[in-house]
């Protein structure tokens, strides 16, 4: 009998319940600083996801500056940017980010978009869903 392997979807899925109070309790653990989220508007997907770490950020207590909307910046995959001060912080949010949503998320110190000007500390892009970023399932402990 074949072994028939999951399907991984092309689009993100929402946040549950339980990946939700994950990231806030993550979160709250951080200094809370100013946080701002940009999704890909032409993916209903990206909005969605975003706008479920709108809540999670708010949730943590953290400052929102800015949620937008684009089309002019090519977004792709989650990614995660803020100052070379805060590379602790950062390094934390997406670790907490890839190890929830079980993806795979750059986790080098990565420099934004040029036509990104930023408003806060960390800067949060939520673009369409590249394939293969989905980590294998963890296994159990016995």
């Amino acid at each position: 009998m074949a072994v028939r392997q999951a399907q991984v979807p092309f689009y993100w899925q929402p946040l549950t319940d339980d990946q939700k109070a994950t990231l806030v309790a993550g979160l709250k653990r951080l200094t809370h600083h100013s946080v701002e989220l940009h999704c890909d508007y032409r993916n209903v997907d990206c909005q969605f996801l975003a706008t479920d770490f709108l809540d999670v950020f708010q949730d943590a207590d953290w400052e929102i500056k800015r949620f937008t909307r684009s089309t002019s910046i090519d977004l792709s995959g989650l990614r995660v940017f803020g100052s070379a001060d805060l590379d602790a912080d950062i390094t934390a949010v997406k670790e907490a980010l890839r190890t929830t949503l079980r993806i795979v998320i750059p986790m080098n110190n990565e420099v934004a978009p040029d036509e990104l000007v930023a408003t806060a500390e960390i800067t949060v892009l939520v673009g369409r869903k590249p394939s293969g970023i989905v980590l294998p399932p963890m296994k159990q402990r016995t």
